[in-house]
């Protein structure tokens, strides 16, 4: 079994690759609903838009998913309204209100934001917060630096325990809570298709 505990409305887990992160964020996605709220945070390079773009494969979209951290904000076509937002660029809280959050936020459509954990108070007390991290001995893409050669970034990322990413779930919020059971039914499922060796 994984390294993994409950408490009520958090979950610690470890993804064993790519592919598994993006299997859990197209499990978790067929959870969400119309005016969801799921802040996607942690290391730069561990996961968020695998993930998301999982949580886009849940929902049907077709179009590749990348993160829009230059557009600040994509919409994602498919059976339900996703916008995939990046704060990763905001230096403060004021330019939220310049993107127009509050009309995002009121817009009933699923939102998953990057680098939201900066500003989760922003978004209210319904939502879920999924973390991303290196485990500690991992190498991350910021220990990579532009002097080393290809073949040295080629090792780094060929390197399959550098594949593994710790993941944190955390709730917040009435509509979460009552969701809660089947999360974690989701998670064990993919507990059991995505063992880490």
């Amino acid at each position: 079994m994984l390294d993994s505990w409950d408490c009520s409305n958090q979950l610690h887990l470890t993804s064993s690759s790519c592919d598994a992160t993006i299997a859990l964020g197209r499990m978790l996605g067929s959870l969400f609903e119309p005016g969801d709220i799921v802040i996607l945070g942690g290391e730069l390079g561990a996961g968020k838009t695998a993930f998301a773009s999982g949580v886009a494969a849940a929902f049907d979209v077709e179009d590749i998913v990348w993160s829009p951290t230059f557009v600040l904000c994509r919409e994602l076509a498919g059976k339900e309204k996703l916008l995939h937002l990046d704060l990763y660029r905001l230096d403060t809280l004021g330019e939220l209100e310049d993107l127009g959050l509050s009309e995002l936020i009121d817009s009933g459509a699923i939102l998953l934001v990057e680098w939201g954990d900066v500003a989760a108070p922003v978004f209210g007390a319904q939502r879920l917060e999924v973390s991303f991290h290196y485990p500690p001995e991992t190498v991350t893409p910021d220990e990579v630096h532009a002097e080393n050669s290809s073949q040295d970034l080629a090792l780094f990322l060929g390197e399959p325990w550098e594949t593994r990413r710790l993941l944190g779930l955390r709730s917040y919020g009435s509509a979460w809570q009552r969701r809660w059971g089947e999360i974690a039914k989701k998670v064990e499922e993919w507990q059991g298709l995505w063992r880490v060796q």
